[in-house]
């Protein structure tokens, strides 16, 4: 669990932090990954199965908005 918290937190660091400079507007896929990575840190097991979130509100800003035809 520890080694996977570090590792998102690089992962944060290098999407955040270097990919910045080169930002082009928002992109869907950047929506998609940010949302299987929250399932993916929220899963927990079951009695019988996994358990992950299923219901997401996505929110963007009105400049991201009309940029990116979601």
């Amino acid at each position: 669990m520890v080694l996977k918290r570090f590792e998102r937190a690089l992962e944060r660091i290098f999407e955040d932090g270097i990919a910045r400079p080169f930002r082009s507007g928002l992109q869907p896929i950047e929506i998609g990954k940010r949302i299987t990575r929250e399932m993916d840190d929220k899963r927990t097991v079951g009695t019988e199965r996994l358990i992950a979130p299923n219901h997401f509100l996505v929110t963007v800003s009105a400049e991201d908005r009309a940029v990116c035809a979601l």
